[in-house]
C-alpha cells in the first residue's frame, strides 16, 4: 500500500511542477509577444513621422515656388 501512495503523490507532484513551470512559460511568451508587437507599432510610427517630414518639405517646397 505504501508504494502506491509513494506513486501517487510523486506523480501528483511531478504534475504540480510542471503546471507551476508552464505557467510562467506562458507569461514570457506572452511578454515577448507584447514586445514584438510593441517594436512593430514603434517601427510603424517612425515611419510615418519620416513620411510626415517629407510631405511638409514638399508642401513647404511647392509653397515657396
Amino acid at each position: 500500500m505504501a508504494p502506491l501512495i509513494a506513486v501517487l503523490l510523486l506523480t501528483g507532484l511531478t504534475v504540480v511542477v510542471i503546471g507551476a513551470l508552464a505557467i510562467p512559460m506562458n507569461f514570457f511568451r506572452w511578454v515577448a509577444t507584447v514586445r514584438e508587437e510593441r517594436d512593430r507599432l514603434e517601427t510603424e510610427l517612425l515611419e510615418a513621422r519620416k513620411e510626415i517630414r517629407s510631405l511638409k518639405e514638399e508642401l513647404m517646397r511647392q509653397s515657396s515656388d
